[in-house]
């Protein structure tokens, strides 16, 4: 907590009140997500707010991670809501699953998918 207490008076960060991610969380490696994940949490005052690649089932997690272990892909499928419950700041979560019809499917190889499944609203106490 002190170097990020540091961080925010070096560079004014002190006023966050939202940060956003849309469809760059996804390409990060857990590690380096946990850590934007905790600075996050340590920085902003109202919300953080991912427009990503969700999975909605442990299915879609198992999945989809799965095939990207045996497939060059640079996109990390994760359970957004999962990664927030019962974190202590945490006061609601909302969702809502972002229709094809305006998200484009992208071909990766021989499967279809679209980069962004998911809005995630994490609201914070």
């Amino acid at each position: 907590m002190a170097g990020t207490s540091r961080l925010a008076a070096l560079h004014d960060l002190s006023e966050i009140d939202v940060v956003f991610t849309s469809a760059a969380a996804m390409h990060c490696e857990d590690e380096i997500f946990a850590k934007a994940k905790d600075a996050a949490l340590s920085l902003t005052k109202r919300a953080i707010v991912h427009l990503e690649f969700n999975a909605w089932s442990p299915a879609d997690l198992q999945n989809m991670r799965a095939w990207r272990s045996s497939f060059l892909s640079d996109r990390w499928i994760r359970d957004y809501i999962g990664e927030y419950r019962d974190h202590p700041r945490v006061a609601r979560i909302e969702t809502a699953a972002v229709p094809l019809d305006i998200n484009f499917v992208d071909n990766i190889g021989r499967l279809k998918m679209s980069d962004v499944t998911g809005l995630i609203i994490v609201h914070l106490n």
